[in-house]
């Protein structure tokens, strides 16, 4: 329960971590460092309220966590989209990973169902699920061009995978 509720603070973890890189790159270190703090100050804050709702108790964590990447990545964007003038192309950079996330989640958890009835043993359906997960996501993200020639010559080994794949 709790990794399913920390699942969605990876996409905002991932964008907060990426705007944050491009900033210090493009020299501005100190505006990443100062929307960290800010987010931090807010997570601690949330985080205080709702550890102390009964009903929230530890997920709590887990949701200050979500909010606190948010505005940190949100900040980031907002800096770069104002003083640099970029552009994201929101369908190759949000909607099509989560595309393959949703498809790649719902094969690994009916995999993961079907594991573990037959083998009534948790730790290992979920071990034997991971590699399958990835596969899956790697072949939805070819299919769907979530990565293309490019990355994949970024990989190590990508230019062989390249004679079997065509993008």
């Amino acid at each position: 329960e709790l990794l399913s509720a920390g699942a969605v603070s990876l996409i905002f973890i991932t964008i907060a971590q990426l705007s944050a890189a491009v900033l210090q790159a493009m020299g501005k270190p100190k505006e990443a460092s100062v929307h960290a703090i800010l987010a931090c100050i807010v997570k601690v804050v949330i985080n205080y309220i709702l550890i102390r709702i009964p009903q929230c108790h530890i997920f709590g964590v887990i949701y200050s966590t979500t909010i606190c990447y948010a505005i940190y990545g949100s900040l980031n964007l907002i800096y770069l989209y104002r003083h640099f003038a970029i552009k994201l192309e929101w369908k190759q950079v949000v909607i099509k990973p989560i595309i393959c996330a949703v498809i790649m989640g719902a094969i690994s958890y009916g995999l993961y169902v079907v594991m573990n009835l037959l083998m009534g043993r948790e730790k290992l359906s979920m071990l034997l699920v991971i590699p399958v997960a990835i596969v899956v996501y790697f072949v939805v993200a070819i299919w769907t061009r979530t990565i293309d020639k490019a990355d994949l010559e970024g990989l190590p080994g990508g230019k062989k995978l390249q004679r079997f794949i065509r993008i």
